[in-house]
């Protein structure tokens, strides 16, 4: 997750809604105009080959569901070769 404002907002965020993952400061907004993202919210993935999705908007958990289980998938099947 790219994050911009205080580390006071970006904290009460985290411990609001439970977030376990890794996080950036984008304050700067530079990650997201490098990938293009017009504004929040925004869900990305960033693969270890550097490929990404992105979703624009809230995203449901049946989504976030199928992208995770996609991940899992992609990094098995990339660790097997």
């Amino acid at each position: 997750m790219a994050w911009s404002g205080t580390s006071a907002n970006y904290e009460s965020f985290v411990a609001r809604h439970g977030v376990t993952f890794p996080n950036i400061d984008d304050t700067a907004g530079a990650i997201y105009a490098d990938l293009g993202i017009p504004g929040n919210p925004a869900f990305g993935v960033v693969h270890t080959d550097q490929t990404y999705e992105i979703v624009m908007g809230a995203v449901p958990d049946d989504t976030l569901d199928m992208i995770i289980g996609a991940m899992v998938e992609r990094v098995a099947s990339t660790s097997a070769e």
